[in-house]
């Protein structure tokens, strides 16, 4: 297998147009030919760029590698998106001062989408308001001392700046008196020898236009005087709204990566101290716009770049297709490999192997790699136990390709065969699942999604007779609306089966825009899981003894287009006969 897929991979590189334009030095530099004939030197950079790592830039016209920051998204891409950031933002800020609205009919906007906010009833003068939007890059994080983890930027900054570097902040800012303009600064770490001969080559300030094309590129060390600047040069008459991102105060602890940086806190602080005056306002410090503590992200400049990461470009859904597909392929050999009394580990090595030759930097999550009764283990990570003749397993894996991640589970027998109970609980959550998806239109909402499952896994679960089918009638005849909540009481015994969510948003995280509700209705372009399970603990004696320890999750990425939806995990095999015949293939 490596034979194959190695040269297919080099061939690519060898036949690069780019290499007609470049080309190595001993030093590990490499020489541009410019047309007139003479030759510049490129030092590598902090991240691989069109001109130091061609063969991860892919585009069929040579003149395109140069307009790339990261590969598959170009600089125009970038600056399209920080053009949505303000305009979500700045809607977002005319309603919260507006003076003519009252508390619930900012309550009624606030939970419609950022674009039909600006309608009516808003004061002009809200429109005139500034603001300084800060959103910090990841930490550098260790597991063991001078050891670090892998790095891991924030998706948000990632998604703003396409730098993947430490110990930087992005600055947006509108302090002049053109409403319709605004101003990006980047802080990076400066260039340093001696540090860059034990961690690698960085960018610094000087290449960040080139990189990014972010015109403003400064040390992090100036973000304190900046900030300064910014508030000297704006109109005295106009307030100034300043939007900081959650750090150690995540409203969700687990919801994102290390952003806490010690310096750009401090600035911060400082920053407001020296203010004194009532012309900044510190978002961070205002109640949300409907008064409630669980929506005070609103007030953070986290949220309105989740807004726009929900959404996918067609560049992001390219990255996000080969994703999909490179972790297919390696599904279907980890299927293979599979025996009785295999190791979960060696299932999890097998899978983190195919995907990386195939051009996969990272994969996207730790997977679950789970047999027989410990696939009733929602997030069990440890995969390091043998799994038994006759048992089934659950594997919930994907790869990171250029950022974006993939996110697929699938079950099967690593005998080769389903046993008669395991082939009725398959598939019951197969059936549940092409429900679901079935339903993937524009204007459903992953809350409705999962109101969708749950109805569908209690008409299953009582066909097979594992729960009692004239009670599930008799509730569902009571509202027959397909997207209405069954009782709570009855879906509170349903979570005994299936205690999770029937999906989630995807993208550069596998749990993509957490702050993002999931009662917002699906647009176009938007990608989601699809994800029912079916789980009987070994220990459960409301079940039949022969359908104990059984754990099934059956999970796809789906973008939601025009018309329905696509599924982007469509490789991955997931019918009964066509499990049995891979597993007999071997």
């Amino acid at each position: 297998m490596l034979r194959k897929i190695i040269p297919k991979h080099s061939n690519k590189f060898i036949h690069s147009s780019i290499l007609k334009y470049s080309s190595f030095n001993n030093d590990g530099n490499i020489t541009i030919k410019k047309c007139g004939g003479g030759k510049q030197i490129v030092s590598e950079l902090g991240q691989p760029t069109y001109w130091t790592h061609p063969h991860l830039f892919h585009t069929p016209n040579p003149s395109e590698f140069n307009k790339q920051v990261t590969p598959g998204i170009t600089r125009q891409e970038f600056e399209q998106r920080r053009f949505n950031y303000v305009t979500n933002l700045t809607n977002y800020q005319m309603l919260y001062f507006s003076t003519k609205l009252s508390s619930s009919e900012k309550t009624k906007y606030s939970s419609m989408p950022l674009n039909q906010w600006i309608q009516n009833g808003f004061d002009i003068n809200t429109i005139d308001h500034n603001f300084i939007a800060v959103i910090p890059s990841s930490m550098t994080t260790y597991m063991a001392p001078d050891v670090p983890y892998p790095f891991r930027q924030n998706s948000d900054f990632m998604y703003l700046t396409g730098f993947n570097e430490p110990d930087s902040v992005l600055v947006i800012s509108r302090t002049g008196d053109d409403r319709n303009s605004f101003k990006t600064a980047i802080f990076v770490k400066e260039k340093n020898p001696k540090k860059e001969l034990w961690d690698g080559p960085c960018t610094g300030p000087e290449n960040i236009k080139n990189l990014c094309g972010i015109e403003y590129a400064y040390p992090i060390s100036d973000f304190k005087n900046y900030l300064d600047s910014l508030v000297k040069e704006s109109n005295p008459n106009k307030k100034i709204s300043l939007w900081r991102y959650p750090t150690e105060n995540v409203v969700k602890h687990e919801s994102g990566p290390n952003v806490f940086n010690e310096k750009i806190e401090s600035s911060l602080e400082n920053f407001i101290e020296e203010c004194k005056s009532n012309r900044l306002i510190d978002m961070n410090e205002q109640e949300s716009v409907d008064g409630s503590a669980a929506a005070s992200y609103f007030n953070t400049s986290r949220y309105f770049v989740q807004i726009c990461r929900v959404v996918k470009s067609k560049a992001e859904l390219n990255l996000m297709k080969k994703a999909c597909d490179i972790s297919s392929e390696a599904f279907i050999n980890s299927m293979k490999i599979s025996h009785p009394f295999i190791n979960e580990s060696l299932i999890y090595s097998k899978f983190d192997f195919d995907c990386k030759i195939r051009g996969s930097e990272y994969l996207g999550y730790i997977p679950v790699i789970a047999g027989g009764n410990r696939a009733t283990t929602l997030h069990y990570i440890r995969n390091n136990q043998i799994i038994k003749n006759g048992e089934l397993v659950l594997m919930d894996a994907g790869c990171q390709y250029n950022e974006y991640v993939s996110d697929i589970t699938r079950a099967w027998p690593v005998s080769g065969k389903f046993s008669r109970e395991q082939r009725e609980l398959y598939q019951a959550c197969l059936n549940v699942q092409k429900h679901c998806i079935s339903n993937c239109a524009p204007g459903i909402s992953i809350q409705k999604l999962y109101f969708i499952m749950m109805r569908k896994l209690a008409d299953e679960l009582s066909q097979i007779g594992i729960i009692d089918r004239k009670e599930y009638e008799g509730y569902a005849k009571q509202d027959d609306l397909e997207t209405s909540p069954l009782p709570f009481n009855y879906m509170k015994k349903l979570t005994n089966f299936c205690a999770h969510d029937v999906g989630h948003y995807l993208g550069l995280d596998v749990h993509d825009c957490p702050e993002v509700s999931k009662q917002n209705d699906l647009e176009p372009n938007t990608a989601i899981t699809i994800e029912p399970g079916i789980y009987i603990r070994h220990d459960d004696e409301s079940v039949p003894a022969r359908y104990r320890g059984i754990g099934i999750r059956i999970e796809d990425d789906i973008v939601i287009t025009d018309n329905g939806y696509q599924i982007l995990s469509d490789k991955c095999p997931k019918e009964i006969d066509d499990l049995e015949k891979l597993l007999n293939s071997k």
